[in-house]
């Protein structure tokens, strides 16, 4: 209690931290944007990379492409050359199936 009835809580994590605090409420914002934007922005800016190379991509002559597409092989690689857009298929897919996860009681 804080003297006025009222108890007081803390974050596990870091007791003196207290979940009152401005700089909890600003933990969660930053948390929950963070939350929003990830599962979001990293698929859209992987597509983005990959269309800007689409060209490149589908005319390459080997797995890896030249010295230019070297950085961005990790995603297109395993894919043929007009399915580059695979990847972010790929990430989209496993971040729905993991995330239906969450639908499911964690004490099962």
């Amino acid at each position: 209690e804080n003297g006025t009835g009222t108890p007081q809580r803390y974050l596990l994590a870091d007791l003196s931290l207290s979940c009152d605090s401005a700089e909890y409420a600003s933990l969660i914002s930053y948390a929950g944007a963070m939350l929003a934007l990830l599962p979001v922005g990293v698929p859209i800016t992987m597509h983005a990379i990959l269309y800007m190379n689409r060209v490149a991509i589908e005319n390459r002559t080997n797995r890896l492409g030249d010295a230019d597409l070297e950085h961005l092989a990790i995603w297109f690689a395993p894919y043929k050359g007009d399915k580059w857009w695979f990847a972010t298929f790929d990430m989209l897919r496993r971040l729905a199936l993991t995330s239906f996860l969450l639908l499911f009681d964690s004490s099962l």
